[in-house]
């Protein structure tokens, strides 16, 4: 590339004359009534200080023997004002690296539309602050699972787990595990279902149990001296079982060497009820009375022992607890006497059978069937036929039942008198 060289050039590039058309015009060679086109000075001057401009941009010199000057000057331009890339970063521009990662805490990368979505699929599917319905199991693996605040009161409430017991207390609003105030927690024993109240109940207003009736958060009861009172407050108390030496009067006579933990209910100056529980080693006992006055006439105590763990054993030898049917008709005879050595009650229940009157309805006939248990003729039964009978060519066989309960010990026999040959049809006995 080179400028003009040669006389008829001069060292000052003339002032471009000012332009003629707004839109651009075209070279032609002419025809149609137009003149050949022609460059003038101005277009000349004007692509030489261009071209010149390029080069010395580039800062290469003009040589008029090479022609790949503009070439070079433009590669050096570009090469000149290239940007080397730099990471970005929150203070400067730079080229950042895309993640989706959806957990990371970088400052120089940038997130991915796959990204957006996996976070905007969590927070929609996430607990809102303001409100929101759940339809699913909320889990809290902490042991206060719930902390309810108060913005009008310095207090709160938590919902606290330990693995044994589920608790709900009011504390202090930043206690972390819920400070030990008067205002103790109810809670519900995970492994038996007790409930703790440690204040009163109320039920419609109306408090039906608080601390200190019937012993419930004490642990200092009085003493009761003499059950045959009227003048005994409702609460509980302890007293000297009738086996001890120095028992409380009108004690259970059956309660034992131990002290007992008496319930008084009193219901006026007309009547009084306890409950009294004495704990063995085999379980505990417990004994119910009442006291009462009508007519001006006392009533004396008369104490009922209750079903408990430690007795039930005594109230199943009852007759048909534990105990089938057996049917012994083929070990058992009529008129032999037989002992009941069960230890228990039996029932035994025998069925005898008649004649047919087919076989001889000319003649009388009777069968009678006595179960006697220790001498004792319990029942008896009879079936008689007579030989005037008018249905005795047409009757089916008569038979007859005999039933009776034989106490442990007791000797009991079936006592047959017929007429006529017969047996003991059935002879089944519940032991």
């Amino acid at each position: 590339m080179f400028h003009l060289d040669n006389s008829s050039g001069i060292n000052i590039m003339p002032t471009v004359q000012t332009k003629k058309s707004q839109k651009p015009l075209w070279f032609t060679e002419g025809g149609n009534f137009n003149s050949p086109s022609y460059p003038g000075a101005d277009w000349f001057n004007i692509v030489q200080a261009e071209l010149l401009n390029v080069l010395s941009e580039g800062g290469i010199t003009p040589d008029k023997q090479q022609f790949n000057q503009l070439a070079m000057a433009i590669k050096k331009i570009i090469s000149n004002n290239r940007v080397t890339p730099t990471s970005a970063s929150i203070s400067s521009v730079g080229v950042v690296k895309l993640s989706s990662a959806v957990n990371s805490t970088s400052e120089t990368e940038a997130a991915t539309p796959k990204a957006v979505k996996i976070t905007y699929d969590l927070a929609e599917g996430a607990v809102k602050k303001t409100g929101d319905t759940i339809t699913g199991e909320l889990v809290s693996t902490a042991t206060n699972a719930i902390r309810l605040k108060s913005k009008q009161k310095d207090i709160s409430s938590l919902l606290q787990f330990d693995g044994e017991r589920l608790k709900f207390r009011f504390t202090d609003p930043n206690n972390v595990n819920g400070s030990a105030n008067e205002l103790k927690p109810l809670s519900i024993n995970a492994q038996t279902g007790d409930v703790n109240f440690c204040h009163k109940v109320t039920v419609t207003g109306i408090p039906i149990l608080k601390e200190g009736d019937f012993g419930v958060g004490t642990t200092n009861l009085p003493f009761l001296a003499d059950f045959n009172s009227f003048d005994i407050k409702n609460g509980t108390y302890w007293a000297f079982g009738a086996g001890t030496p120095k028992p409380t009067l009108n004690a259970p006579p059956e309660s034992g060497n131990t002290i007992l933990t008496v319930t008084v209910r009193n219901h006026g100056k007309f009547a009084i009820s306890f409950d009294v529980v004495e704990n063995t080693g085999m379980g505990p006992r417990k004994w119910v009375a009442e006291h009462y006055i009508i007519d001006n006439n006392v009533i004396p105590l008369n104490w009922v022992e209750v079903i408990t763990t430690s007795n039930i054993g005594n109230y199943k030898n009852g007759i048909g607890v534990d105990q089938r049917w057996y049917n012994l008709a083929n070990e058992r005879k009529p008129n032999i006497i037989y002992t009941n050595t069960t230890g228990r009650p039996i029932c035994v229940v025998v069925t005898k059978g008649s004649y047919n009157p087919r076989e001889n309805p000319k003649h009388k006939r009777y069968t009678i069937g006595n179960l006697i248990v220790d001498d004792v003729n319990v029942i008896s039964s009879e079936i008689f036929q007579s030989e005037s009978s008018t249905s005795a060519t047409s009757a089916t066989p008569a038979m007859s039942y005999a039933i009776a309960i034989v106490p442990s010990g007791s000797k009991y026999l079936f006592e047959l008198k017929a007429t006529h040959n017969v047996k003991a049809d059935v002879w089944n006995e519940l032991r």
